[in-house]
């Protein structure tokens, strides 16, 4: 059995693809669910809910632009192989 570090790199990079994308599903599903709650819960501070709010759309967006980041890199590697 290989190790992770033995096996070729594009196999490695399809792995870590597929890693991230179930990532992203569960954080976006974590993050919308979340504010969902905090939004609905009268005891929240609305300054509380406006803050969570704002964290799970900078992560989001993080996410997204790691997600692109990944896939060049990915493109640049077919391209290059």
């Amino acid at each position: 059995m290989k190790r992770k570090n033995d096996q070729p790199l594009k196999h490695e990079l399809l792995l870590l693809s597929d890693a991230f994308a179930e990532h992203t599903c569960l954080s976006a599903f974590t993050l919308a669910a979340l504010t969902a709650v905090m939004s609905v819960d009268d005891a929240q501070q609305p300054e509380v809910v406006a803050g969570a709010k704002l964290c799970a759309d900078m992560l989001q967006a993080r996410t997204k632009e790691l997600k692109q980041q990944l896939d060049h890199a990915c493109e640049r590697y077919r391209a290059e192989h």
